[in-house]
């Protein structure tokens, strides 16, 4: 089993994964594109390199 390096910049904490999933939410429910994608790239990121 191979181990995964850390994320940067305590993307792995439940509190990135939250904030960035709520901000990409409401980003996108007020119809704005550029933030909504910018915060569901990154959530999507904090999410894969959470840690259990």
């Amino acid at each position: 089993m191979t181990r995964r390096r850390p994320a940067p910049l305590g993307l792995d904490s439940p509190l990135a994964r939250y904030g960035f999933t709520t901000l990409a939410v409401l980003a996108l429910a007020n119809n704005l594109p550029a933030p909504g994608l910018a915060c569901t790239a990154i959530a999507i990121y904090a999410w894969h390199h959470r840690t259990h």
